[in-house]
């Protein structure tokens, strides 16, 4: 169980096993829910309250319906961004009680700026190495945390994160179409490695809508995984994701629009091999590098 949609559906398309299921935690009331009641209700004014405790309450109802919908083991990604009534209901879920719960979770990924409680446990690991970046783009993100992040033994040197300011929107936008260019036809990179992110909606950013310069984007997992568009969309809804090649693109000034130090890390952490950062904003550029 994980909190990202485009997350869960990810891995369930690399998991073929039949006695796995990997659900984000509202597809998970929403699956249970229709199979215990046929429904599930999202009031048109449906608020924060909703979204948080009641969809746990609903999880609950059904559950009690449902005396074989149930698990051997619950594991949980992004746990930073779950509610303690969800790991109520979640210990719930177990087929005997009490079972087996895993929570992984960091920290520095806390993005909804709330009080992180978790179940009680008898036993606690410190995951210390990052497997997932280079060196060089591992370094950006610690700088962006102030915290240090060790790497592991086989991650390599990296390339250093590039910047590319331009004088506005326009020139931004090409700076991005002419990267897209580099990477795509000379480079021979496929689509499915290259992901572009933005704070905002991309279509209220300078890459607007539909193509990037002559290449399609998505937001589809499945038309990105098939190597049939470079993958568009919000930093919070790749979250848990990652990319060989990632555009960071008409990023704000760090503490301002409701994007902080904590969006900027996720943001940047995204990227395993190279990262691009195409921003005007020079909080930007110093919360990732010492470059001014």
């Amino acid at each position: 169980v994980c909190f990202n949609r485009n997350l869960a559906e990810h891995l369930q398309g690399r998991v073929n096993n039949p006695r796995i299921t990997i659900r984000h935690f509202h597809g998970l009331v929403r699956e249970a829910c229709m199979t215990a009641f046929h429904q599930f209700d999202v009031p048109t004014d449906a608020g924060p309250d909703f979204w948080t405790v009641e969809v746990a309450q609903m999880l609950q109802d059904a559950l009690d319906e449902l005396p074989d919908y149930r698990f051997d083991a619950v594991v949980v990604d992004e746990g930073q961004d779950f509610h303690t009534d969800w790991f109520i209901v979640l210990e719930d879920c177990h087929r005997s009680q009490p079972g087996p719960l895993y929570v992984f979770f960091d920290r520095a990924q806390n993005l909804y700026s709330k009080n992180l409680q978790f179940p009680d446990s008898q036993t606690k690991y410190k995951l210390k190495r990052n497997c997932r970046n280079t060196k060089r783009i591992a370094e950006a993100c610690e700088h962006t945390i102030g915290e240090t992040i060790r790497v592991a033994a086989f991650s390599p040197e990296g390339e250093a994160v590039e910047f590319f300011q331009a004088k506005d929107g326009n020139g931004l936008r090409e700076a991005v179409v002419s990267a897209l260019d580099l990477w795509v036809k000379q480079e021979k990179i496929a689509l499915s490695r290259i992901a572009i992110l933005t704070h905002h909606k991309p279509e209220r950013t300078m890459l607007g809508q539909g193509k990037v310069g002559n290449h399609s984007v998505t937001a589809d997992l499945a038309t990105w995984r098939a190597d049939k568009a470079v993958w568009v969309s919000t930093i919070k809804a790749f979250k848990g994701m990652e990319a060989d090649v990632l555009f960071l693109v008409d990023l704000p000034e760090v503490e301002t629009e409701h994007f902080g130090r904590s969006d900027l890390y996720v943001a940047a952490s995204r990227a395993r091999l190279r990262l691009l950062v195409f921003s005007g904003a020079k909080s930007v550029r110093e919360g990732l590098s010492d470059q001014i």
